[in-house]
């Protein structure tokens, strides 16, 4: 018949638990439970601890229920011929406490994450295949290094993740770390992903999970090149051959509304004409989708130049400054930058030129083309999903229309005045 007894190990006089779980005489094994207990708190006649403090009373109970569950966990394992091992008895005590799970898996939200970076190559991504990123996997280990830090040295299970817990990580980020409102917004979606990809393997997570707040932090900073900036870039006075060859990808990207990646990848294959239709053909890098698009006669003189030579987003990105300051592109601008004295992003009034990035090309065209050509037709180039996400992209919101339906209102008012004449005409002749 099994037994289980408890005793002390250790040389100090705060010792730890251990747990002696004996089948017969050949098959005895031995394991610590995690518990300690001071010496004298101990009763050696009883093999638990002295019933004088409540603490003492907590630490019973619970040497009570894991030996319950240890005996039980035997007699399911003898019924279905499972090996009994040292291994078995520190996995049932690891399940007990919540250690790991039933199917062997950790509990704790860092070991979590941790599986979520080494099974990233196995993972589907939005593009419909496998594999996460570069700039994933490297979101996902940031997240794993704040993580560290928030909770210190008393490790959080996946179930603790709840509303309060949110809070507590979310402020952690804004108020110790003095990170940017939508980086620590974006840490929490990462956070909530682990989460969710913990619940799919097994481990058990808050009914709280879902209702965690990631409100999308609104970008009231859209900076984009307006027409006239553009001619300014387009006649500055450039000698260097690098800064040249940047201008033009700038500006074409400008007209095509691409992404850096997606703009500099472009090729004369992807050139295409129908009955006398050009446009660009290409698969989107970060959502892989195809897109269709037009070449406005803007872009079309640019390539009459000839192709801009092969360039990186890095350099590419440094140029755009250079260019845009000797442009004089510096009207003063809100916008948020890296301070380098903390290493964070700092919003702050600028010379315009500091601001702009490859993103600039895209939401110049964005911006630039809407309310001059159906919406729907700019987000088939540009690959939005939803008008909402293009308005949001743009900073305009619904009411944003108004121009557009005073325009309307007048039309209609021109019409029935019209007509109203008309009628008074026609009565007069009668």
């Amino acid at each position: 018949m099994a037994t289980i007894k408890y005793f002390l190990r250790g040389s100090k006089d705060v010792k730890s638990i251990s747990l002696a779980f004996s089948i017969d005489r050949r098959n005895k094994y031995e394991r610590k439970t995690g518990l300690v207990i001071q010496q004298k708190q101990w009763s050696k006649d009883k093999a638990l601890p002295k019933q004088t403090l409540a603490e003492n009373k907590k630490i019973a109970s619970e040497l009570l229920k894991l030996k319950s569950h240890v005996l039980d966990a035997y007699n399911e394992s003898l019924s279905k011929n499972q090996p009994i091992s040292s291994e078995w008895l520190q996995k049932q005590i690891d399940i007990f406490f919540d250690r790991i799970t039933q199917i062997g898996k950790s509990p704790m939200v860092i070991k979590a994450i941790q599986s979520l970076i080494d099974n990233a190559e196995v993972r589907e991504n939005q593009k419909g295949g496998f594999g996460l990123s570069n700039s994933r996997k490297n979101d996902y280990r940031a997240l794993k290094r704040i993580w560290e830090e928030f909770e210190g040295k008393i490790q959080v299970k996946v179930s603790e993740v709840d509303i309060a817990m949110g809070k507590a990580f979310l402020s952690f980020m804004l108020k110790k770390k003095n990170y940017s409102i939508g980086y620590a917004q974006r840490m929490m979606g990462n956070l909530k992903t682990v989460c969710y990809d913990a619940g799919l393997n097994g481990i058990k997570t808050s009914p709280q999970l879902k209702q965690i707040n990631l409100k999308q932090i609104k970008n009231d900073y859209i900076i984009y090149l307006t027409p006239l900036e553009l001619e300014k870039i387009k006649t500055a006075h450039l000698i260097h051959e690098g800064q040249i060859n940047a201008r033009k990808w700038l500006l074409l990207g400008c007209w095509i509304g691409q992404r850096g990646n997606d703009l500099l990848s472009l090729t004369n294959s992807n050139l295409k004409e129908v009955d006398g239709f050009k446009y660009f053909e290409i698969k989107q890098q970060k959502t892989a989708k195809t897109v269709t698009i037009p070449i406005l006669p803007e872009a079309e003189e640019i390539l009459e130049l000839g192709w801009p030579r092969k360039i990186s987003l890095a350099k590419f990105n440094e140029h755009i400054k250079t260019i845009s300051e000797k442009a004089g592109i510096d009207e003063p601008t809100k916008g948020i930058l890296n301070d380098p004295k903390t290493n964070r992003k700092k919003l702050g009034t600028h010379p315009k030129w500091k601001l702009l990035a490859s993103h600039v090309c895209r939401r110049s065209y964005c911006s630039n083309l809407y309310g001059k050509i159906p919406t729907p037709i700019i987000m088939q180039v540009t690959g939005h999903s939803t008008e909402k996400s293009f308005l949001k992209y743009i900073g305009k919101k619904g009411t944003d229309y108004k121009d557009e339906w005073i325009k309307y209102i007048e039309v209609q008012k021109q019409k029935a005045s019209k007509e109203s004449n008309l009628i008074v005409v026609r009565e007069a002749i009668k």
